[in-house]
């Protein structure tokens, strides 16, 4: 950025703007859909080209935004130094034992996702565990534990508040989800397993 001084205004806007549009989306599915919302919201759009352009968007999406967690996952194993590694592993990201291993990654990652039954529930539980916990729990936890004793009554407020919902969020959609697996095996053939 180049004015650093602007970064944090600029994180919380983002942030709040994208949470604010999460919550949006799902509020007016859920609104215009009721009982009956899929559980890919896209296919609740009425047959046509409109539902096949916006489902052709999402797999675009989803397809380039897949390198971003990978590419996380690789460097903090390949900069990890751990004891089953080669000392020069990730030294180079065209040595031959690097390409192996993000090969083997996305491979595995790929083939759990094609193979296991109702993958997007396990999506949706681990999502609700640690998605939560990184956006809503931990922030507001590090943050008081750094700086409780500098802070105004307000922003201690505000942290306990967003720790408090996130805790909540946690908790209700871990139920939703483990409850949605549970569904989707004892009833294999009217459950949503795709």
């Amino acid at each position: 950025m180049r004015y650093k001084k602007r970064f944090n205004s600029l994180m919380n806007l983002s942030y709040g703007t994208m949470t604010l549009l999460n919550v949006i989306i799902g509020l007016v599915a859920y609104l215009s859909f009721e009982s009956n919302t899929h559980e890919v919201v896209t296919n609740n759009l009425p047959e046509g080209s409109f539902r096949l352009s916006v489902n052709v968007m999402a797999a675009v999406l989803s397809f380039t935004s897949y390198t971003l967690p990978m590419f996380t996952i690789f460097e903090i194993v390949e900069n990890s130094n751990l004891p089953c590694l080669p000392m020069d592993f990730g030294k180079s990201v065209l040595s031959p034992s690097v390409i192996a291993f993000r090969l083997w990654m996305v491979t595995v990652s790929v083939l759990f996702a094609a193979t296991f039954p109702a993958y997007t529930y396990l999506l949706a539980f681990v999502g609700s565990i640690a998605g939560i916990s990184l956006e809503f729990i931990f922030p507001p936890l590090f943050h008081l534990k750094i700086y409780s004793s500098e802070m105004s009554w307000y922003s201690f407020l505000l942290d306990a508040v967003i720790l408090l919902v996130g805790s909540a969020v946690l908790v209700t959609g871990s139920i939703f989800s483990l409850r949605s697996i549970i569904q989707a095996y004892s009833n294999p053939v009217s459950g949503n397993c795709a």
